[in-house]
């Protein structure tokens, strides 16, 4: 058991990521990234096939969500909900862990857990991005289409009829 205890750069650590991963938190509930000044880079994956990465419109979504607009959140991406909450957990986790001054003993268990289910965890990945590729095709989201890139299906840019 005495493995369980922090030395002082590891609460320091701990106290600075769980810290930061909340400030983020606070950060993305009053920066609305849809009207800022501020424009991010597109991914690769966007600029080469035109279609949203796993992670486009999480930045949105996560504003939309801190400020409880599910439906808006869901919208731009629906695995930021599942990220929020996990994202929020670690943090807590981790600022409660420097304040004891002890790692709890079923949150080291974790990377394991993670290791043993990584496959089941990379398919929910998969289909949460088809979800999100499904919405972004069925309601247009010119924001997270890119029909400039040079691979982007022809048949997608085609007219309605």
């Amino acid at each position: 058991m005495d493995t369980l205890i922090l030395d002082r750069p590891q609460r320091l650590w701990r106290s600075v990521l769980g810290g930061g991963g909340l400030l983020i938190l606070v950060f993305l509930f009053f920066w609305n990234p849809g009207q800022s000044f501020i424009q991010m880079k597109s991914p690769m994956i966007q600029e080469v096939l035109g279609i949203p990465c796993p992670f486009c419109g999480m930045t949105r979504s996560s504003h939309w969500i801190l400020n409880g607009e599910w439906r808006t959140a869901a919208y731009y991406n629906l695995m930021t909900f599942p990220a929020i909450i996990a994202g929020t957990t670690v943090s807590m986790m981790w600022i409660w862990e420097a304040a004891r001054g002890r790692a709890h003993a079923g949150f080291q268990k974790l990377p394991g857990i993670l290791t043993r289910y990584w496959p089941w965890v990379l398919a929910l990945l998969i289909g949460f991005w088809v979800i999100h590729l499904t919405m972004a095709l069925a309601f247009p989201k010119p924001e997270l289409l890119n029909p400039s890139a040079p691979l982007f299906p022809d048949f997608l840019s085609r007219p309605q009829l």
